[in-house]
């Protein structure tokens, strides 16, 4: 066989790009479930409207196939339940004592497999919506190979108490189309992964009157100094939070010579006191 011609075109990925962006759109009608758990990303989603983009293609593609796959082995595919004026999207169901139990399946390439808050905020949501006080959940490693299994009881009234208070919030921010009424998940460990691909982190900064600093130290820091490291570990703790960042200035000998940096103005004396406190040990 003889090949022409190669070359790189975009026109299939724009196009499944486009019919994606179509889909989550059809399918996202009304607040579900998983809405819950992200408050103001909803809002946001909802009032502006999401980019679709080429990394999601790739989840998809990727969470659509191994969820099939499990889906088929247990016999049932996704079962979609509105209840409280939630729309569930349930991965699937077994009967058990004549009802209908919650399977919620989960994929992973973390080595530790095991049941994350959101994983079981979700698993309690279905649960409620099909009034069982228990639900599966089964995590596949997709990295460690491996599958675990859990049978997880709930706590209904707890279940129906966040619910509620979720929904009441998230609906008062769309009727006010005002994201701030939404709680941020900007400061939970277990959940603030999904604020660093958000479309709408800019905003989201605004809404948290979050700041941009700067601060020039009167003498270059040594490169790779101890100076240097104090500065840059205060710095790193700092971006745990996802809506912080900041950003070293260096000199050409590869020196910091200034740092810039983004926070609510409330906490910036946390990096300040850092900084000054280095600054006057200079000579």
């Amino acid at each position: 066989m003889v090949v022409k011609k190669v070359e790189e075109t975009s026109t299939i990925k724009d196009m499944m790009i486009e019919r994606l962006k179509k889909k989550y759109e059809e399918e996202r009608i009304g607040v579900h479930a998983t809405d819950l758990l992200f408050p103001r990303q909803t809002v946001f989603r909802k009032l502006n409207g999401s980019q679709v983009t080429e990394r999601d293609v790739v989840y998809y593609a990727l969470g659509a196939g191994e969820g099939e796959a499990i889906e088929s082995l247990l016999g049932m595919s996704e079962v979609i339940v509105v209840s409280g004026g939630i729309v569930h999207d349930i991965d699937s169901v077994i009967e058990e004592n004549g009802k209908l139990v919650p399977i919620e399946i989960k994929t992973t390439r973390a080595e530790v497999l095991e049941p994350k808050k959101h994983y079981l905020t979700q698993l309690g949501l279905y649960a409620l919506a099909l009034e069982v006080n228990y639900g599966y959940l089964v995590i596949i490693g997709l990295n460690a190979g491996a599958i675990k299994t859990f049978r997880v009881e709930f706590d209904l009234n707890e279940v129906r108490r966040f619910r509620d208070e979720a929904k009441r919030k998230v609906f008062q921010a769309l009727a006010e189309k005002d994201p701030s009424k939404a709680p941020c998940v900007w400061r939970d460990f277990e959940l603030n992964w999904k604020c660093y691909g958000c479309d709408h982190r800019e905003e989201c900064k605004k809404v948290e009157k979050v700041r941009k600093f700067s601060f020039r130290f009167s003498k270059p820091l040594y490169k790779a100094g101890s100076f240097e490291a104090e500065v840059i570990s205060k710095l790193n703790v700092l971006t745990q939070i996802p809506l912080y960042s900041y950003e070293v200035v260096r000199n050409e000998k590869g020196e910091v010579v200034e740092v810039r940096f983004e926070v609510k103005e409330e906490e910036s004396h946390l990096i300040f006191e850092t900084l000054e406190k280095v600054n006057s040990k200079l000579k």
